[in-house]
């Protein structure tokens, strides 16, 4: 082969070869630039996804801590309210209770009263027909003594 055809050869061999040489450096900053993009990609979806879980939980518990304090009060209202119904309750029935006791001792007080006034009286009257017969008897006598 000539010596202009080996030089030839060797001139597009040569720029074949930085071509490929491009061509080849071009693919693998392609292939870093695709693989850094999907990672970067993939580290911003993972973080999305944890923080929209962070939120998710904290959202959750917040909620769930609120009805327990809801739950609470609830619970502590009614209490109150049931032991408020309880002694108004007590208090009805023991002010009932005192007032049918003071009532049941006044009549029986009453009644005890109105049987000794009556036997009093009773008693009285017996006394003072006693008293007339003897005072008839002895009127009887003193006209039988006078006549």
């Amino acid at each position: 082969m000539p010596e202009e055809h080996q030089f030839g050869v060797s001139w597009i061999l040569s720029h074949v070869t930085a071509a490929a040489v491009v061509v080849v450096v071009v693919v693998v900053v392609v292939v870093v630039v695709v693989v850094v993009v999907v990672v970067v990609v993939v580290v911003v979806i993972v973080v999305v996804v944890i923080i929209i879980v962070v939120v998710v939980v904290i959202v959750i518990i917040i909620v769930v801590v609120i009805i327990i304090i809801i739950i609470i009060i609830v619970v502590v209202i009614i209490i109150i309210v049931v032991v408020i119904i309880i002694v108004v309750v007590l208090v009805v029935v023991v002010v009932v209770v005192v007032v049918v006791v003071v009532v049941v001792v006044v009549v029986v007080v009453v009644v005890v009263v109105m049987v000794v006034v009556v036997v009093v009286a009773v008693v009285l009257v017996l006394v003072a027909v006693v008293a007339a017969a003897e005072v008839a008897a002895a009127a009887v006598v003193v006209v039988v003594v006078v006549t």
